[in-house]
């Protein structure tokens, strides 16, 4: 008997034309829009209109807010796909599918100041609200072993805030921001928590320059619990690393150490069940690779 595979391959192109006006009604306030048309080559058509109003309270002080339409036309391409390495993927029929269509709003407030006299500070609060209209999700096909891409029944809803600090003194600079994320699947009149999707992050950055020569950086990140696609709640954890880099006249030294805590999902869980002969692979929601060390040389002609 001979099996064909299902060929994954398709073709995707849109034509567009834009303008766009940055209109100065005053010396506080400054409106950015925008209009785009899409036409695909399967007979889609998108008006996109987008306007963004800047205040600049004072000085140190401007807010922002703004909006927009867009579209993502079908893509195999997914987290999903990837981590199922394409494999049992039935190809998108486009007679089936039709394009994601979103709205999106976001404000935000930037604040900037010396501080102590000698220190800079900065920092942005932004807040945001996006809506999916007939999200694509993949879907078992029944009496089968394979999956397809199937236009949801419904729409996917994200709304939370992010928060941006910034310090600087001397050749000391610090960065920490802080996301909050609540999305949901409204799918057939339900509402879940969107899979994969921590409410909370978390990353820093410090590092240390010194006459353009010498840099030294630590960051973090923390993400925290999520849920899986059968609502499975999952561990949080923490990513940590450093890197440095020195520069010679022509050529520079550089060392990263990456993910040196080893936080990855095989050290908190089986990452299959079943027979290596037929296994059943967990979802990836945490780093895979672990620890991981490297540098070199860069030369500079």
């Amino acid at each position: 008997m001979n099996l064909v595979a299902d060929k994954l391959d398709y073709y995707n192109a849109a034509f567009g034309a834009f303008v766009q006006n940055n209109l100065i009604i005053s010396e506080k306030f400054i409106l950015e829009s925008g209009l785009r048309l899409d036409i695909t080559d399967r007979g889609n058509g998108f008006f996109l209109p987008r306007m963004s109003l800047l205040y600049k309270i004072n000085e140190k002080l401007s807010s922002r807010f703004g909006g927009g339409l867009g579209y993502k036309l079908p893509t195999i391409f997914s987290e999903e796909t990837e981590e199922k390495s394409f494999e049992n993927i039935n190809s998108l029929d486009f007679s089936k599918v039709t394009p994601e269509k979103s709205v999106g709003l976001n404000a935000d407030v930037n604040y900037k100041t010396i501080i102590f006299d000698e220190v800079y500070f900065a920092i942005n609060q932004m807040f945001f609200y996006t809506i999916i209209q007939d999200p694509l999700v993949l879907n078992p096909v029944p009496m089968s072993s394979n999956f397809a891409f199937e236009n949801a029944n419904g729409n996917l809803q994200t709304k939370g805030f992010e928060t941006n600090v910034k310090l600087r003194f001397e050749d000391i600079s610090c960065y920490i921001g802080y996301t909050y994320i609540d999305a949901q699947r409204n799918f057939d009149s339900t509402t879940t928590v969107n899979p994969l999707t921590a409410k909370h992050r978390i990353n820093a950055n410090v590092m240390y320059e010194w006459e353009e020569k010498l840099r030294i950086a630590y960051e973090v990140f923390y993400v925290g619990s999520q849920y899986l696609t059968n609502n499975e709640k999952v561990r949080d954890y923490w990513v940590m690393g450093v890197s440095g880099e020195y520069k010679f006249k022509y050529f520079s030294l550089f060392l990263n150490l990456e993910n040196f805590l080893d936080s990855r999902q095989s050290r908190f869980e089986n990452m299959y069940s079943g027979s290596i002969q037929n296994p059943q692979f967990r979802e990836v929601y945490t780093p895979t690779d672990g620890f991981i060390l490297n540098g070199g040389m860069k030369i500079r002609l």
